[in-house]
Formats: structure tokens, C-alpha cells, sequence
């Protein structure tokens, strides 16, 4: 029409072109604030788990008014992994796998044997068990106490105090029991006596789990722990001491160690009552005190 001015196609070839890169930097602009709403919100979730996991704590009383905080996070000295208890349970079981199931000739020499015992044999024989059913029943109570010493003393704790009572139930069987049976080949003869089995060692644990529950305190929970854990163990105290008074018991053929068990017992005792005389930073008296100039 006259008087008017219709755009050259250059013009609209441009006026195209400007309106398509428009429309592309939009939606890059909304993909990317999409993205970053998601990526904030991974963020915030992860953040929030992460929060979740560290605040899971079990709070406990020392007695003194203090408490410990076990967090997952792995920060604090007693978080409730129970590796401790966990390797021992493993080594129990390795070794009787090596000892049954491949049948390892060198397991045998871990026996404790008393007619000519060897000095590792004291510790390496709280390892070894002598048949399925042996291994088993120490298993479970040596989890299910031996977790109890690992919350109180910690993974070495509880694995010091595996050792120890093992041993000292080993050395009293040494001493106590005989060191052949008149049972040899063809009825002649005398055969060695041997020794196995973590027994004595998980005696040991009922002790010190009942001694470290007593000494955390005077409160409502830790006397209700200490009272149904004690009762437990002074009741398998008094019967092994009473079928030992009796000549002793069998189990499956084989004669029951009740000495290492009473034994491993109170070595757990003056395991508790010999650290609790050692002198402790907080003690004000085991610091030498200075007088002044």
C-alpha cells in the first residue's frame, strides 16, 4: 500500500533469527535452573542424612554425672562397631574350619596339651573346639557378652580381657588336671590329655561384663544390668563348681574342662580388681605433690 514501508527479508531472515537464539538462551536458562533445583535438593537430602547419621547417638552415664556419645560417624573412642567381638568370633570359627573342615595338621599342634605342653598352646587352645555343637554355644555367649565388655572398654578392652582369662583357665588346667588318662591304645598305656575351647575364656567375660556394669554407676539402669547379668553368672559359677565337687560331667564322649571355667571366672574378677588399684590422671593422688618454695 502506499504510504507504508514493508520490511526488506533481510530484515525478517534477522528478525527470525534474533527471536530463535531468544527462545534457545530461555531454555538453556530453564534447564539449567531445573538442574540446579535438583541438584540443590540431592544436596539438601544427602545433608539431612548425613545430619541423621551423626545424630543417632546412644547416649550413656559414666555414674559421674558425665556422659559418652557414640556416634556412627566414627569420631568418639566407643562407637558400637563390636570388631572386637567380631574377630574373635571369626578367629573361632576360621579355626575350626582349618581344624574340621580341611583338616590342617598344624591345628592340632594348638591343643593344649598337658603331658608336653608348649607356651602358645595357653592361648592358641581358646580357639580351637572340638566339635560343632562345642563351638557353637561358646560363640553365642561370647557374642552376646563379649559385646557387653566392648560397649563398656572398647574393642581392645574386651579382646585383652578374651586373652588374659583364656590363658589363666589354661595355666589352672595345667595345674589341677592330670596329664594323661589311663585310656592309651588298646587300653594300655596312658594318652595324653588335652584342652580346647573358649570356655574358659568366655567365663572370664561373664565376670568382667558384670564387674564393668557394677562399677559405671549407681543408676536405676546399670543395677537392673548388673542384677540380671549377675544372677546369670553366679548361677553358672555354682553349678560348674558343684559338678566339678561331683567328679565332673560329660559332654559327647569328652570330659567338661569345669576348672578352666572357674578359673577363666575369677580371673576376670582380679582382672576388674587389679585395674581398678591402678592409679587413674583423674586421681589427685597419683600425682606427686610439690610443696611450695
Amino acid at each position: 500500500r502506499c504510504g507504508e514501508e514493508t520490511p526488506s527479508d533481510g530484515e525478517d531472515d534477522e528478525h527470525r533469527a534474533t527471536t530463535m537464539r531468544m527462545r534457545e538462551t530461555n531454555g538453556r536458562m530453564q534447564r539449567s535452573a531445573r538442574m540446579d533445583v535438583g541438584w540443590r535438593r540431592r544436596i539438601r537430602t544427602r545433608e539431612r542424612r548425613k545430619e541423621k547419621r551423626v545424630a543417632v547417638a546412644k547416649v550413656r552415664g559414666d555414674g559421674d554425672g558425665n556422659q559418652t556419645v557414640w556416634r556412627r560417624d566414627g569420631n568418639t573412642n566407643h562407637a558400637p562397631g563390636y570388631g572386637g567381638t567380631f574377630a574373635l568370633v571369626m578367629a573361632n570359627a576360621v579355626m575350626y574350619a582349618l581344624d574340621h573342615g580341611i583338616k590342617w595338621e598344624m591345628a592340632k599342634t594348638m591343643y593344649l596339651n598337658h603331658a608336653s605342653w608348649k607356651w602358645w598352646q595357653v592361648v592358641t587352645s581358646t580357639f580351637c573346639h572340638a566339635s560343632w555343637s562345642h563351638l557353637s554355644g561358646n560363640l553365642f555367649l561370647l557374642y552376646i557378652f563379649g559385646r557387653l565388655v566392648e560397649e563398656e572398654e572398647g574393642a581392645f578392652g574386651v579382646v585383652m580381657a578374651y586373652l588374659i582369662c583364656g590363658a589363666a583357665a589354661s595355666l589352672a588346667s595345667l595345674v589341677m588336671l592330670p596329664r594323661t588318662s589311663a585310656q592309651g591304645f588298646l587300653g594300655m598305656g596312658n594318652a595324653p590329655v588335652f584342652s580346647v575351647g573358649a570356655s574358659g575364656a568366655v567365663f572370664g567375660l561373664f565376670a568382667v561384663a558384670v564387674m564393668v556394669k557394677m562399677m559405671k554407676g549407681f543408676s536405676f539402669r546399670k543395677l537392673l544390668e548388673a542384677g540380671i547379668l549377675g544372677q546369670f553368672v553366679v548361677e553358672k559359677l555354682l553349678g560348674e563348681v558343684h559338678m566339678q565337687a561331683n567328679g565332673g560331667s560329660l559332654v559327647a564322649g569328652a570330659s567338661v574342662n569345669h576348672i578352666a571355667h572357674i578359673s577363666g571366672a575369677l580371673a576376670g574378677v582380679f582382672l576388674i580388681f587389679l585395674l581398678t588399684r591402678l592409679p587413674s590422671d583423674k586421681d589427685p593422688s597419683s600425682t606427686p605433690s610439690t610443696a611450695a618454695p
